[in-house]
């Protein structure tokens, strides 16, 4: 049996997430055995390193990913998840180096 980390525990496998938060799941096999799958509901639109998500990645979205490390500014809701660029499940500065690179054209963050 299966349980998404933060959830109300599922039957037969299925995973009962809390409705309407952005956030990416991590499916657990019982509770202390973590079997490594994560994912983001199909509803959360957007592309990682579009921080804001104004459609377009420059240096707000830099700013705001170094903010967010600082811990001046942090971010919440769909930011959390665009800003891992790295796709590491974490925000830090690699992820903000990333971001400097999809704007300066030399590199991209993982879909």
């Amino acid at each position: 049996m299966y349980y998404a980390e933060g959830s109300s525990r599922s039957r037969g496998g299925a995973i009962e997430g809390r409705a309407g938060e952005p956030e990416i799941v991590r499916v657990t096999k019982g509770w202390e055995e973590n079997i490594g799958i994560t994912f983001s509901p199909s509803w959360l639109e957007g592309v990682r390193g579009d921080v804001n998500n104004d459609g377009s990645i420059n240096i707000l979205d830099v700013l705001a990913t170094i903010n967010h490390i600082l811990g001046t500014v942090p971010l919440s809701g769909d930011g959390l998840v665009w800003a891992d660029c790295n796709g590491d499940a974490g925000i830090d500065v690699l992820d903000a180096l990333g971001i400097v690179n999809v704007v300066l054209g030399i590199g991209q963050c993982v879909p």
